[in-house]
């Protein structure tokens, strides 16, 4: 099991979603769940975006799941900030790469 990186263009109104992919190798016989929890990096406040946990379910023979995160827009000049996705306690598969980083890229 793995989590993949995501960028996402901050933009001026209407909220954005920065959506990780979390993928198994193959497809499983039964069913599979891991942990999540979305926290921000060091330097970076949660202004720009939802700080969330919770657990993935992968249904029989399903190899892909996605989290969300609500990246909430604004016209303020700032540097980009990173945020990152980590899996914990999976039942059913191995977690190969825990973390998955985001970036809000600021645009104004």
């Amino acid at each position: 099991m793995a989590v993949g990186e995501v960028r996402v263009h901050e933009g001026d109104s209407g909220p954005r979603a920065a959506v990780f992919n979390v993928s198994l190798s193959k497809p499983t016989t039964s069913s599979v769940a891991v942990s999540f929890v979305v926290r921000p990096t060091a330097s970076t406040s949660t202004s720009d975006f939802k700080v969330k946990s919770g657990t993935l379910t992968f249904a029989p023979d399903t190899t892909s799941q996605s989290i969300k995160v609500v990246v909430t827009p604004d016209d303020e000049r700032e540097i980009d900030e990173s945020f990152f996705v980590k899996l914990s306690t999976a039942s059913g598969a191995t977690i190969a790469d825990d973390i998955g980083v985001g970036v809000v890229v600021d645009d104004d």
